[in-house]
């Protein structure tokens, strides 16, 4: 049983290895690629190998951005009130349009909270960036 769980589980990773191989990313079309798989592997969930997957094409892609003059992603706090501020909205309006407790987003809002990868995606959707965008500041949070 355990071998047809493991040959299920690998399938999504092979098929990511086609669409997309696991190299050292070496262009910007290449990172624009990867950071279009990583959106849609954000958006929905991942099965163990798919999750290995993420995982690396993540650090890949940090690879290439940390070797390119680059301004550092904002802290998740900073991002979020910017955002807020700018589509004039409260916690409250966010909380209600993507269903993530307030609570959640005063203490993301207060540096005391990261971004789960659900509500990474919920957040994006509602302020129209990449889930990127969250993802990039909860790590750079938890760094």
């Amino acid at each position: 049983m355990a071998t047809v769980s493991r040959k299920k589980s690998n399938a999504g990773y092979l098929k990511l290895i086609d669409e997309f191989p696991l190299a050292p990313i070496r262009s910007k079309s290449q990172l624009k690629s990867a950071q279009r798989l990583l959106d849609t592997l954000l958006a929905r969930w991942l099965d163990r190998g798919e999750n290995d997957y993420f995982e690396v094409l993540t650090q890949l892609v940090e690879d290439y951005e940390s070797k390119q003059e680059k301004i550092s992603p904002p802290a998740l706090a900073d991002l979020l009130n910017l955002l807020m501020e700018e589509h004039g909205v409260s916690a409250s309006d966010v909380a209600r349009r993507t269903g993530i407790a307030e609570s959640t987003i005063s203490q993301m809002r207060a540096g005391k909270r990261s971004c789960s990868k659900v509500n990474c995606g919920r957040l994006a959707d509602f302020f129209h960036v990449s889930p990127l965008t969250f993802f990039e500041a909860t790590t750079l949070n938890a760094g």
